[in-house]
């Protein structure tokens, strides 16, 4: 008789020990995906280079003026000879680079007016920003948002099919620009 008790007593903790373990179950998984690494996804949806930290740029390079909001800014960074030269003036690899930039541009449809296109000769940045994004390359396309940071870069042979996939997704998930 005496062993009745404790299995009446295991019964009356059974609800007590599964909702103690529901309710601990998603902290211990939450607790292994984020300090153990185990359960997070390898792939990465984005095309471009995501430079993590995000580089600052100059603030004579992100925005024409102090005014806010800034916008979202496609960029060619090229190695041209001569800087000076004005945007019209430049090469025509160059200028099928803006016009590439042009049609990712356009093809963002009403989220148009978030993007500007903007051209950067290698020779207006620093020396670290240019380590910073592995600057060995003659071209490089990338995104600036809207704070001021070089935050992905591509390199000259991409698709612009990749960059108006990026460019759309972080339009649609940001609230800046």
């Amino acid at each position: 008789m005496t062993s009745s008790k404790p299995t009446v007593m295991n019964h009356r903790l059974l609800p007590f020990f599964a909702i103690t373990l529901v309710a601990l179950l998603p902290i211990v998984g939450a607790s292994l995906m984020y300090f153990g690494g185990y359960g997070i996804p390898k792939d990465s949806v984005h095309n471009g280079e995501l430079l993590t930290p995000p580089i600052p740029l100059p603030a004579m390079m992100t925005s024409k003026s102090n005014e806010l909001p800034a916008s979202w800014q496609l960029i060619s960074i090229s190695h041209s000879h001569d800087c000076k030269t004005s945007k019209t003036d430049t090469s025509l690899n160059t200028s099928s680079q803006l016009s590439m930039l042009n049609q990712v541009k356009k093809a963002l449809g009403r989220e148009a007016d978030r993007v500007s296109i903007q051209q950067v000769c290698k020779a207006t940045l620093s020396q670290d920003v240019l380590t910073q994004i592995k600057g060995n390359q003659d071209e490089l396309f990338g995104i600036i948002d809207p704070i001021g940071n070089l935050m992905m870069i591509y390199p000259a042979n991409i698709d612009q099919r990749s960059i108006y996939k990026d460019m759309k997704r972080l339009l649609k998930y940001s609230k800046l620009g």
